[in-house]
């Protein structure tokens, strides 16, 4: 019987065939690694600026006084 395979099992066993072909094909080809192809450009990455928070909290003494203080009544 047939066993059912999600999308990822079947994606996974491809990836496998596929490794396994290329793994052969260096071995009759006698390589012993695969050829290095570096025709990547080197990218500075820059760091955005912080920015400073100056965010200040007032204390609100009117009829809602005493929420979010903490127990700080």
């Amino acid at each position: 019987m047939v066993e059912r395979m999600t999308k990822e099992e079947a994606l996974v066993q491809r990836a496998i065939r596929a490794a396994r072909v290329a793994k052969q094909n260096l071995i009759d080809a006698d390589i012993d690694q695969l050829p290095f192809d570096n025709e990547e450009e080197e990218v500075k990455v820059k760091k955005p600026k912080v920015e400073k928070v100056t965010t200040k909290i007032e204390n609100n003494d009117g009829t809602h006084s005493g929420y979010g203080l903490a127990g700080n009544q």
